[in-house]
């Protein structure tokens, strides 16, 4: 795959019709430098596994495609900060890909896009579930709880206000 993109990358590529486009549609939205309705800026950073971000969804389909058993292999979800935080981009990418890890999918392929393009700053986050090396799908269990959980151990790491969720963070006397 690397080297055909190599060679290959002054042409549009795309993927072969049996390719189902599962990524394109997703990163398409999140890697966009603006909102298409208000035309006003919304993609603020983008950090990726992929060799690079314009190759990102064919390289995500293409590793999809390997796994015929898999109906479901993009796996989309956002974290949101409450207005009056506006962490710096570092420290959301750091949140993002200990999420990415939580859920058990750091050896997988994701793309993660900052948005600013609302009230709430928030990250899209898109991984495939289909490991890029063994070809299986991760099955996502209890996606919401480990999630929650992942979020509060971000919020004390980067000393962010507490979101309401699953998990609830008490701070004692001595804190």
């Amino acid at each position: 795959l690397v080297a055909y993109i190599e060679e290959n990358k002054t042409r549009e590529l795309s993927p072969s019709p049996a390719v189902d486009p599962q990524f394109s549609s997703i990163l398409e939205y999140v890697a966009h430098s603006t909102d298409r309705t208000t035309h006003e800026g919304k993609c603020l950073a983008i950090r990726t596994n992929a060799i690079h971000i314009e190759t990102a969804a064919l390289e995500m389909n293409a590793v999809a495609a390997k796994n015929k058993r898999c109906p479901d292999p993009a796996y989309h979800f956002i974290l949101s900060w409450p207005e009056h935080e506006k962490p710096d981009n570092n420290s959301v990418f750091d949140a993002a890909e200990h999420a990415i890890k939580s859920l058990g999918l750091s050896e997988h392929q994701y793309v993660i896009a900052i948005h600013g393009n609302t009230d709430n700053l928030h990250c899209h986050i898109a991984v495939n579930r289909v490991h890029p090396v063994t070809f299986k799908a991760h099955h996502v269990e209890w996606a919401k709880k480990t999630l929650h959980y992942a979020a509060r151990e971000s919020e004390i790491k980067h000393g962010w206000s507490h979101d309401n969720g699953i998990y609830v963070v008490h701070t004692d006397k001595q804190g």
